[in-house]
């Protein structure tokens, strides 16, 4: 039967809306829409101590969740193994973010059942995308879709992880190939769209510990000597059809490769328009046959734009996973971005230089700002700033770079008072180029988004000139001669070097494709500039990212950022970008807002816990300028095509109650040594021992209830055999214990091997498994050898994590001392910044009207922003976080479960006035890092509510914290025992006997599944309420349980 696809369009075409395989493997998942992958994004990063991935149990307990748990902690145990070989010889505190996890879950679920049945894996998709294309508002309806599923593609932005991604889908295929349907292909390729990508892959590929090489070109034969395993990586340049002429330099016939292949495609985008389809065919070549393809491409959404195009259906059916930029960017990933905002098509003279000027200036503060903060910044891994000018366009007379050479040559020249006087004209917001609001694109706004340090220390635009010419060009506004010189690097490719005046640094590199055209196109037309040679001088460009590079500017055609890996870009000016260039401006955009972040997590910091550094944020912002308004417009267009949104902010000041209680007393910490100063030694102590309980789960199937797990039988503590811990190799012990301490960031404790086997032999542990766990299994050393090691590193991981907690809560007795509460406390919030939709006006003067009107001060808000009214909480509003993406709350506003504490909190108070009549009751949110009240124990632990109830003189404290159970396995988690910490370790050292402390653990997770989770626990509801704390929200799932505000209030009065 033909294959056809109909694609109903009600509105605009988005790749997205038609991504069936990915879909299909999502819906396993409980996963109904792809965009509600977003729902795991608040999951802890980790694996446990057991090597349980918190992700497992996010999916576990989703609705919807199809795969059965054995099939799931399979999968688990996989992508733990690879990750962790991935990254043996990288840094240790790397982590799987959630969306790279549910990347490799997607495929192993894809690869575990492909190589199971083909066939019947095809049948099931069929199936699957026939049933729900009946379903009203599907988009598409469908006859006959997949006929070959023997390639997937993930759809990933820069900066997301995709060459991680890359390898660990080699190893993946590695343990799937097998069985009947196994797949013999004749040679792995790995396809790069440059020599530059080809080198970088290899390096990777290297560091991961993948046999690779660089594949060149062999008369003798290709790829005879390595391994079938061997991943051979080559430039799509190299490659040629049979019918093809041999090109210049090296060129392989495919024929000579084979047609049943295992290939890789990095830049999986290219060769879907026409003047690329060569490219697409010769990949295509390599697995005709029945090889395999993986692809992968940060714009899949750019390259395939109407579904008329015959990708439509190939990628409709390949892209197994999608995270693509909107998504990147939505969850915090990556730096911010500015694109200068102009209303004009079209720039006078003197407007490009003003231009140019204002984009010279914000990066000057940028690189102020990284030599100001370099101390406090060094955890945020932010890279010396590096300002960029991009383009295509080189060797005509109109050429944009000879445009953006001869305006340094101005700066450097130019009278000192006209470049002062345009300075200031642009510090004052006064240089008559308009917005589409017909303001200054310049003018001083709140908060500041231009210039917001230069402003904010009213720095007078004599010293910016003066720092300009130090900072960035190597001179001094002294210096007799200051003109540019453009210096021809004859030992390199296309490279010019800069610099000012009679300095020897250089201060930037032009990188372009004909340098003796452009150097020619300078003698016409910028006699002005003089042009030398350097006969000695290697790249500069390969010494942009070195440590102490004096480079300052790349000034290129965007080619050559196609293969080059800097993540040092915090500025960019285009230069000719043109209408048909969306795949290229959406790379080129992915190059410049890639940011490691705060400890690696990639983050801006606006999305991690703070306190930071101020004015941290210019540094995670790519500034985008052109040289022309309509470069600017249409890079505004491409990026709006990814849905990514533009927004506009608008400041909020919560108000105080009146009057306000100024005589809450409240936790605040004394100046101590901080804990991380102190040094502690890992070894045997009394009181602390690890709970290890490996004992096998029965299912128990009960009418009325779901499936619950229970241990099959009670068992007595085991304890290990000398024999066999004889077997193990203490040195591998060492080194998996010393990268758990690192890991958890546990600098300050000392690891020796002694210390380990004395916890060991002393029995720091209560063990329960079955007999057969510690007994050797006959002959098969190597199956009890990793067994047995595995159980005392797990041991260990669990004794380090209690010695730690002691600790700590040992530092802890004595940190805190009572005050009273202040209102200019850092503690209570006194702004938010409310970031609207920029292309939503009428939202905007909604979001205005309320704050002007003071409704959101006094009401519960509306559906756009809505507030946690309750009359008693320090300050109004409360907001809670928007359930739309047209608006941004920072800080955070309330979660769900947050939101519905305070509402039931509220309701309680109002309709039993006479259960309390005697108390006054206050609330205040608890703020995060460094500005609220946290307690350390395993992790900082804040708590996000402070209750207080007083009655007469006596203040009873009460730290509440709504949250989800489901990562939480280990009924002796500290959050669950934080009242007893508070009751037991800190309030005994308060020395103010009117001020007693509590704490509650709010469950939005519902009873049932709370029930289900520590079944092997043996513990029933009460004890779960009155020893631990724990109430609940929910009976199950929608039902609501009304008592339990009523029990909160009745137990933190025993």
């Amino acid at each position: 039967m033909r294959k056809q696809i109909k694609v109903k369009q009600p509105g605009k075409f988005r790749l997205e809306d038609h991504l069936l395989l990915a879909k299909f493997i999502a819906n396993k998942l409980g996963i109904s829409k792809l965009s509600d992958i977003k729902d795991f994004k608040d999951v802890p990063e980790e694996f446990d101590a057991e090597g349980r991935s918190h992700m497992f149990h996010a999916i576990l307990i989703r609705p919807g969740t199809t795969i059965p748990e054995d099939k799931l902690e399979q999968y688990d145990d996989n992508i733990r193994k690879h990750f962790e070989n991935w990254k043996k010889r990288r840094k240790p505190n790397l982590t799987l973010k959630y969306f790279q996890y549910l990347a490799l879950l997607f495929t192993e679920i894809f690869l575990d059942n492909y190589f199971n049945n083909p066939t019947q894996l095809l049948e099931q998709i069929n199936n699957w995308i026939i049933e729900k294309a009946e379903e009203p508002g599907s988009g598409i309806t469908i006859d006959y879709v997949f006929g070959n599923i023997n390639k997937i593609a993930y759809w990933m932005a820069t900066g997301s992880g995709k060459t991680m991604i890359m390898n660990i889908n080699y190893w993946q295929f590695m343990h799937y190939n097998k069985g009947p349907h196994k797949i013999n292909y004749e040679n792995i390729i790995l396809i790069t769209p440059s020599d530059e990508m080809s080198n970088q892959h290899l390096e990777e590929l290297k560091t991961s510990g993948i046999p690779a090489i660089l594949f060149q070109g062999d008369t003798a034969g290709y790829f005879t000597t390595e391994d079938k395993n061997t991943i051979k990586v080559l430039s799509i340049h190299k490659l040629k059809l049979p019918e093809d002429k041999k090109g210049e330099g090296i060129t392989i016939d495919v024929s000579s490769l084979g047609t049943k292949n295992l290939v890789f495609v990095d830049e999986g985008h290219k060769g879907q328009k026409t003047e690329d389809m060569k490219w697409k065919q010769t990949r295509d070549w390599l697995v005709k046959d029945g090889g395999f393809t993986f692809e992968y491409s940060a714009t899949f959404g750019q390259a395939i734009s109407s579904p008329a195009e015959a990708a439509f259906r190939e990628y409709s059916q390949a892209i197994l996973y999608d995270y693509s930029y909107k998504y990147f960017y939505g969850d915090g990933y990556g730096k911010d971005f500015r694109i200068l905002n102009v209303s004009t098509k079209k720039f006078a003279d003197t407007d490009v230089i003003i231009i140019q000027l204002a984009n010279l200036m914000s990066f000057y503060e940028q690189l102020l700002l990284y030599e100001k903060l370099q101390k406090a910044i060094t955890e945020y891994n932010i890279e010396k700033p590096l300002w960029i000018f991009v383009g295509s366009k080189v060797n005509e007379a109109t050429s944009d770079v000879l445009q953006v050479v001869k305006f340094l040559n101005w700066f450097l020249t130019e009278n000192e008072n006209i470049v002062k006087s345009l300075m200031k004209k642009i510090l004052d917001g006064n240089t008559g180029i308009l917005d589409p609001e017909k303001r200054d694109v310049f003018a001083p706004r709140y908060p500041e988004k231009n210039f917001p340090y230069l402003r904010s220390e009213k720095m007078a635009p004599e010293e910016i000139y003066d720092d300009i010419l130090n900072k960035i060009f190597h001179t001094s506004s002294k210096a007799t001669i200051k003109k540019l010189r453009l210096i021809n690097l004859k030992k390199t490719e296309g490279e010019i070097g800069l610099k000012a005046g009679t300095s020897e640094k250089y201060f930037g590199v032009i990188n372009i494709g004909n340098r003796a055209e452009f150097i020619k196109l300078v003698e016409e037309k910028a006699k002005e500039i003089p042009v030398e040679n350097d006969v000695t001088t290697q790249s500069l460009f390969d010494q942009i990212n070195e440590p102490n590079t004096t480079l300052n500017m790349l000034i290129g055609a965007k080619k050559f950022l196609e293969g080059w890996n800097s993540w040092r870009v915090s500025s960019m000016c285009l230069l000719n970008i043109g209408k048909r260039e969306g795949a290229q401006i959406i790379q080129l955009f992915g190059r410049g807002v890639r940011l490691k972040g705060k400890g690696y997590c990639l983050k801006r910091s606006r999305f991690i816990e703070g306190p930071h550094p101020k004015y941290l944020e210019p540094l995670e912002t790519l500034n985008i300028y052109g040289i022309k308004a309509d470069y600017m417009e249409t890079f505004r267009e491409v990026i709006e095509r990814e849905d990514v949104q533009a927004y506009q902010e608008i400041p909020l000041k919560p108000e105080p109650i009146e009057p306000f209680p100024s005589y809450l007393k409240i936790l605040k910490p004394k100046e101590e040594k901080p804990f991380t100063q102190e040094i502690f030694i890992l070894q045997p102590e009394e009181g602390i021992e690890a709970r290890i309980d490996l004992l096998p789960r029965g299912i128990v199937i009960d009418g009325r209830e779901e499936q619950t797990m229970i241990t099959t039988t009670l068992m007595q503590p085991k304890t290990i055999d000398k024999k066999l811990l004889d077997l193990v190799d203490w040195n591998e012990i060492l080194f998996s214990i010393l990268q758990y301490k690192n890991e958890k960031g546990w600098y300050n404790f000392i690891v020796t091997k002694e210390n380990l086997k004395q916890i060991i032999h002393q029995q720091k542990y209560q063990l329960f498994c079955p007999d057969t766990y510690l007994s050797s299994h006959g002959n098969n050393f190597s199956e009890t050898y990793e067994r047995i090691t595995n159980l005392v590193t797990l041991i260990l991981k669990k004794y380090f994590e209690r010695f730690y907690a002691q600790k700590r809560n040992e530092h802890e007795k004595d940190k805190y001392k009572v005050d009273f509460l202040r209102y200019t406390d850092e503690n209570i919030l006194k702004e938010y910044r409310l970031r609207i939709a920029e292309d939503d006006q009428k939202l905007i003067e909604e979001i205005k009207k309320l704050i002007e009107t003071k409704e959101i001060f006094t009401t519960k808000g509306n559906i756009t922003l809505s507030n946690a009214y309750f009359q008693n909480h320090l300050y109004q509003p409360l907001l809670i976080r928007p359930n739309t993406n047209k608006i941004i709350t920072i800080p955070a506003g309330l979660n769900e479960g947050e939101a519905k504490f305070v509402e039931d909190l509220s309701n309680y108070l109002k309709s039993n006035p006479n259960n309390l009549k005697d108390c006054e009751i206050y609330l205040l949110r608890n703020l995060t890092r460094g500005k609220g009240i946290g307690f350390f124990q395993t992790s900082t632990f804040y708590p996000d509510f402070i209750l207080w109830i007083i009655k007469k003189k006596q203040q009873k404290i009460i730290f509440i914290d709504p949250k989800g159970l489901t990562f939480i396995r280990n009924l002796e988690h500290p959050k669950l025992n934080l009242h007893k910490h508070l009751k037991t370790n800190i309030q005994p050292n308060l020395n103010d006997p009117q001020v007693t402390l509590d704490a509650f653990i709010i469950s939005y997770t519902p009873y049932n599944k709370v029930e289900q989770m520590f079944r092997h626990y043996h513990v029933g509801r009460t004890e779960l309420e009155t020893n631990k704390h724990i109430l609940f929200q929910y009976e199950r799932e929608g039902v609501p349980n009304p008592t339990y505000i009523e029990k909160m209030f009745a137990l933190s009065q025993n």
